[in-house]
C-alpha cells in the first residue's frame, strides 16, 4: 500500500511518494505524472460522533425514566434519537473545524509569498443542512462544510511555500472524503495557462485508507486572475442519516 503521508517533493512539477513513484502533481499541477497513489492514510474519528451521540443518548434517556419515572424502553428510544441528532450535528461542527484550522494553517504557511500578486486564502463556505432526529419528530437546520477556496501565483510554484500550502488542502480534502465519503480538489486555470501546460481535463480518483474517493479535477475557467491557479477542496454530499428531506 502506498501511503501519501510519506509524501516528498522532489522535483519542480510534482510530489514522489515510496520509491519515487510520481504521482498527481499536486504542487506543481501540472501534467506529464505518471500515476497516481492507490491509497491514502488517514486516521479520522469524527463518524464515531454520530454512533456515540446515539448510545450516549439512550442511556441518558433511561436514567431521566429513572429520575422522573416512566418507561425505560421508551425513554431509550427518545434519548438515542435525540443523541443522534446531536452526534451528527458534532460531526459537521468538527469539519467546519478542521476546515477553519486548515485555512489558519495555509495563511501561515504562505505568509513569506503573501504579497506576491495573485495570493488570496477564501473564507470557508458552509451549507445548510436540515436534520431529523431519528424518530423523525424533530427538524433543525445546521451549517456544514461545504468548500474552501486558494488562489496561488504560477511564479511560486516552486517556493516550497506553495507546495506547503497546496498540500494541506490535499490533508483537508482526505479529512472530509474520510467523513462524508467523498471529496474533489479542483484546480482551475485560465484557457492560455492550460494551453500551455496541455492540461488534461480528464479526472484522476484516488482511495483514502478507508475506502473513500478523492477525485482531482482540472477546469478551464477564463476568470481565474491572470498567472493564478485556483484550488478548491470540496466536500462530498452530507450522509444520509438525520438529513430531513
Amino acid at each position: 500500500m502506498t501511503h501519501l503521508h510519506s509524501f516528498s517533493l522532489t522535483t519542480r512539477h510534482g510530489l514522489h511518494v515510496g520509491k519515487k513513484l510520481t504521482i498527481l502533481c499536486l504542487a506543481g499541477w501540472l501534467v506529464g505524472c505518471e500515476s497516481i497513489p492507490k491509497s491514502l492514510e488517514s486516521v479520522d474519528q469524527k463518524t464515531v460522533s454520530t454512533v456515540a451521540g446515539a448510545t450516549l443518548g439512550c442511556a441518558g434517556g433511561v436514567l431521566m425514566a429513572q429520575i422522573v419515572g416512566g418507561d425505560r424502553l421508551t425513554a431509550c428510544v427518545v434519548g438515542a434519537a435525540a443523541g443522534g441528532l446531536l452526534g451528527f450535528e458534532r460531526a459537521r461542527r468538527q469539519e467546519l473545524e478542521d476546515a477553519a484550522a486548515s485555512r489558519q494553517e495555509i495563511i501561515a504557511t504562505i505568509a513569506p509569498i503573501a504579497k506576491t500578486k495573485g495570493v488570496m486564502v477564501g473564507e470557508v463556505k458552509t451549507q445548510d443542512v436540515s436534520m431529523k432526529t431519528d424518530d423523525g419528530k424533530d427538524t433543525k437546520k445546521v451549517k456544514a462544510f461545504e468548500s474552501l477556496t486558494v488562489e496561488l501565483p504560477t511564479a511560486t510554484k516552486n517556493r516550497p511555500e506553495h507546495a506547503a500550502a497546496v498540500e494541506k488542502l490535499r490533508k483537508l480534502a482526505e479529512k472530509m472524503a474520510d467523513e462524508r465519503g467523498s471529496a474533489d480538489i479542483i484546480l482551475a486555470v485560465r484557457p492560455e495557462e492550460a494551453k500551455a501546460r496541455k492540461l488534461s481535463l480528464t479526472p484522476d480518483v484516488i482511495t483514502t485508507a478507508k475506502g473513500k474517493q478523492i477525485t482531482f479535477i482540472r477546469q478551464i475557467d477564463s476568470c481565474v486572475p491572470k498567472g493564478v491557479e485556483r484550488v478548491t477542496v470540496q466536500a462530498g454530499p452530507v450522509p444520509s442519516e438525520n438529513k430531513a428531506g
